[in-house]
């Protein structure tokens, strides 16, 4: 037998069982990070459940906000034409105590318990 040929099947198992150690060694790491992969699809699919909830959320507080809007608009605006409705009887009022009282003067006048 030849002594180089001894060597060189020697350095080619040496190779290969570092190959095969290092192959080994990847298939974990790969394993490890599918393993990590599929964690984090999962937590991603759950924050994404969480998300779509969170905007559902949103959206109907938006429409009850929009709701209210509307019912506060129509308030005031009830308050509002209550407030000209009380103006004008309030107008309407003192004007009539005004006629009133210058009736009673005329008729004080008339009568002679005031001077003219």
């Amino acid at each position: 037998m030849d002594a180089n040929n001894n060597e060189q099947t020697e350095l080619l198992r040496n190779l290969w069982q570092q190959m095969a150690a290092m192959h080994q060694s990847l298939s974990g790491k790969i394993d490890e990070t599918n393993a990590g992969l599929t964690q984090t699809n999962a937590e991603l699919k759950q924050t994404n459940a969480e998300l779509k909830q969170l905007r559902a959320g949103v959206e109907a507080f938006q429409h009850q906000t929009t709701a209210f809007q509307h019912q506060t608009n129509q308030n005031f605006g009830r308050v509002q034409r209550n407030f000209e409705l009380l103006r004008s009887e309030l107008r309407d009022k003192q004007q009539t105590e005004r006629d009133l009282d210058a009736r009673l003067t005329r008729v004080e006048e008339h009568v002679g318990l005031r001077d003219k």
